[in-house]
């Protein structure tokens, strides 16, 4: 026998040592609760970092395996992870995984617990049956598991995160929550900061931490078809947000103004929206914005001398307007109508109605203003917003 010289001595010690590792690695995964299977996917997706990433997977899923008494199913994976609707689910694949090991007697009797055609001993590769079995499994492991989904997740796969000692010992909530407040605050360099402290950040397409505590999806979602779309967030100085808008750099845009629980952004915060438009030197969709405050600010600002409320309904608030030419316009932030218009349709609808000429005070408006301002009606002077800025950019 031929003797091995170092170098293959030393090579086969590491392909030893390797292996050991990772089964180690694969098997500290199984002792969390995860079936093989899951393990081997696991540790191909995040090699060494596996074990930590599985507890984090465990952490967030395991509400789903517990009772109201607040105990854990022995077998938490399938409990959290087990759905009754059609078609199969990620259980009802590994179970199939781990019967095609045994033999086709046994892979059969789990089809027919699933209502599944049985397979012909003499026709099925039982191999061949794990391998798309493990395939389906890992695509609907990785469609369907939102841990997953988180940047705190993506970033240590695509090693942006390297180092993972700082979060070994947290739970997956406070690993996130750390990641992205160092993220936020002391890797991005505000877009805009103020004296006062606030600071409008970049935060990305998604930030979990805008999420929580703006109680709102925390994403751009669909607020635009850009690709590189992403959330710029208001800080106040003691680091809350206030704000999100989605920027679309390649539609040189804002949109999807949004503030807290996903309501209009408060009167306060509107001149900080627009100094960011100008900071960005892009356009502001006034026109889709949920303030119809901030709609009238962003399509006529530079128009308007003073701005009130006038009053409200269930349906709609109506403002009134006095420009800087002196006209004085009443308002629902879609459609505008002059005061001289106004009081003119009430005073002939008076007369038609055979009713003494009046002078036209705020209750007469109040009663007739949602009436004029809706479109449908064709009131005499009325003006789209469209229209409206037109005649005061010219």
């Amino acid at each position: 026998m031929k003797k091995k010289n170092n170098k293959e001595v030393l090579t086969e010690f590491i392909q030893l040592l390797i292996g050991e590792i990772l089964q180690e690695s694969k098997q500290g995964i199984i002792n969390l609760g995860f079936p093989e299977v899951l393990s081997s996917i696991l540790y191909k997706r995040f090699g060494n970092k596996a074990p930590l990433i599985a507890k984090w997977i465990k952490d967030y899923n395991i509400y789903k395996a517990t009772n109201r008494a607040g105990e854990v199913a022995q077998d938490w994976w399938r409990a959290a992870n087990r759905r009754f609707s059609r078609g199969l689910n990620i259980v009802d694949l590994v179970d199939l995984y781990e019967a095609s090991f045994k033999s086709v007697e046994e892979l059969n009797k789990v089809r027919k617990e699933l209502e599944l055609q049985v397979v012909p001993e003499e026709e099925v590769s039982l191999e061949d049956e794990r391998r798309v079995y493990k395939a389906e499994i890992e695509n609907m492991f990785e469609r369907e598991e939102i841990a997953l989904y988180s940047v705190f997740i993506k970033d240590i796969e695509s090693g942006k995160i390297k180092d993972l000692k700082p979060y070994k010992d947290l739970s997956f909530d406070d690993a996130k929550k750390k990641y992205d407040e160092k993220r936020v605050f002391e890797e991005q360099e505000p877009v805009k900061a103020y004296s006062n402290g606030w600071r409008w950040i970049d935060v990305g397409p998604k930030c979990e931490l805008v999420g929580k505590k703006m109680s709102n999806c925390g994403s751009t979602g669909v607020m635009s078809m850009d690709p590189d779309k992403t959330m710029i967030t208001l800080f106040d100085d003691n680091q809350n947000p206030h704000v999100v808008v989605t920027y679309s750099p390649n539609e040189k845009r804002i949109s999807g103004d949004e503030g807290a629980g996903s309501t209009a952004v408060k009167s306060e915060y509107h001149s900080y929206v627009l100094d960011l438009t100008k900071t960005l030197g892009v356009q502001f969709d006034y026109d889709k914005s949920k303030s119809k405050e901030l709609r009238l600010k962003g399509a006529i600002g530079d128009a308007i001398k003073t701005m009130e409320l006038y009053f409200e309904n269930t349906y709609s608030q109506f403002y009134i307007l006095t420009m800087r030419d002196g006209k004085t316009f009443y308002t629902n932030s879609y459609d505008f109508i002059s005061k001289d218009d106004l009081d003119d349709f009430i005073s002939k609808e008076r007369t038609e109605e055979g009713k003494k000429p009046v002078k036209i005070d705020k209750k007469h408006r109040t009663e007739k203003m949602g009436y004029a301002l809706n479109r449908n009606n064709r009131i005499p002077g009325l003006i789209t917003l469209y229209d409206f800025k037109k005649l005061y950019s010219s």
